[in-house]
């Protein structure tokens, strides 16, 4: 079993610079760019962003206290920060 704890939502998405494909109803953000001003934000945060359902992104701070501990298996690609 896995339990996730919303406790904020963050408005951090750069709509302009990111890919997201629209099927009337709902939409499917295929590449998700990040305002560079909210960096700070998310450095020790884990989210996902709706409609991504096989990424998980973690800030630089989550990333570094899960290889200190000797967490394997987990790919890391850095976040598409927007100019």
């Amino acid at each position: 079993m896995h339990v996730v704890q919303v406790i904020a939502m963050l408005d951090i998405v750069d709509r302009s610079s990111s890919i997201i494909r629209d099927y009337g109803s709902y939409q499917v953000v295929e590449f998700s760019a990040f305002r560079h001003s909210t960096e700070s934000e998310v450095r020790s945060r884990v989210f996902r962003i709706p409609g991504s359902y096989t990424d998980l992104f973690v800030g630089s701070a989550v990333k570094a206290s899960l290889d200190d501990a000797g967490i394997r298996g987990l790919g890391y690609t850095p976040v598409p920060f927007a100019g």
